[in-house]
């Protein structure tokens, strides 16, 4: 019986070629798509998971407002972390981040 599923199925698609193409090439695009989606999701609540206060970290961006569009930079002056330590007591350490190359 499913035998001749199959072969109704491939008749269909070579009688129909062009429908075929279409739904092969919107299928594979939708499952790339998908599965790519599901990565970055992924990669994003993943974030510091390593850490055993991994809910207790946050990262400082800055962000640039000029007119008509609004830049962010994760490069934020070295005085930041003090500023923040003192403005907020909640905060308990602060850590800066410097590139090897410098």
């Amino acid at each position: 019986m499913i035998r001749n599923f199959f072969k109704v199925a491939l008749r269909n698609l070579l009688k129909r070629k062009a429908y075929t193409v279409i739904n092969i090439l919107g299928l594979a695009t939708g499952m790339a798509v998908c599965l790519l989606i599901v990565l970055f999701v992924e990669s994003e609540l993943n974030y510091d998971k390593q850490h055993e206060r991994g809910k207790n970290i946050y990262r400082l961006v800055l962000d640039r407002i000029y007119p008509g569009r609004t830049t962010s930079y994760s490069i934020i002056p070295q005085s930041i972390g003090a500023a923040v330590k003192a403005e907020f007591p909640e905060v308990k350490e602060s850590v800066k981040f410097f590139s090897k190359d410098r």
